[in-house]
C-alpha cells in the first residue's frame, strides 16, 4: 500500500505471537527470544531493521488482536520521471 510518499509493507501470520517482553528487543543484534525455535543467530530482524533505515524507513512488530505477530515497515517513495530524467520526492 502506498500513500503519497510512502511505501507500507506488512507481513504477518496467525502464530502465538511475540511475548510482550520481546518486542522491545527482537530488533538488537544476535537476539533470541525466550521461545525461539533452536536454529539461526537472531540477525534476520536487526538486519532488516538496518536495511530499512538505510532507506530513510522505519519497521515495527506487534501482537496481532486474536493471535499472531506483524511486522510493518515504512518506506519513503521516490518517482523517476524517465521523460525528464530527474527524482522527486
Amino acid at each position: 500500500m502506498t500513500d503519497q510518499d510512502t511505501l507500507f509493507v506488512s507481513v504477518s501470520d496467525q502464530g502465538p505471537g511475540i511475548d510482550e517482553k520481546d518486542l522491545d528487543e527482537i530488533f538488537k543484534k544476535f537476539y533470541k527470544g525466550k521461545t525461539t525455535k533452536p536454529g539461526g543467530l537472531g540477525l534476520g530482524l536487526s538486519i532488516a531493521e538496518r536495511f530499512v533505515q538505510a532507506h530513510g524507513g522505519e519497521i515495527e512488530a506487534r501482537n496481532r488482536e486474536g493471535g499472531g505477530a506483524a511486522f510493518t515497515f515504512r518506506l519513503p517513495v521516490e518517482f523517476f520521471h524517465a521523460e525528464e530524467n530527474k527524482i522527486e520526492p
